[in-house]
């Protein structure tokens, strides 16, 4: 496997032009993260089938 997944790669090409030269964080992979998490969190606060 490579470095990226392919969706966080796509999006940190897309959010590129707004990436500060001296930035930390990858601008792609935060939104992703943000998603990904809220979408686990979600499915943890479904109730369980009776």
């Amino acid at each position: 496997m490579s470095g990226q997944p392919k969706l966080a790669s796509a999006i940190s090409a897309a959010l590129a032009p707004w990436r500060k030269p001296r930035a930390v964080h990858d601008p792609g992979t935060i939104p992703l993260d943000v998603a990904l998490a809220t979408a686990i969190a979600s499915v943890a606060q479904e109730p369980a089938a009776a």
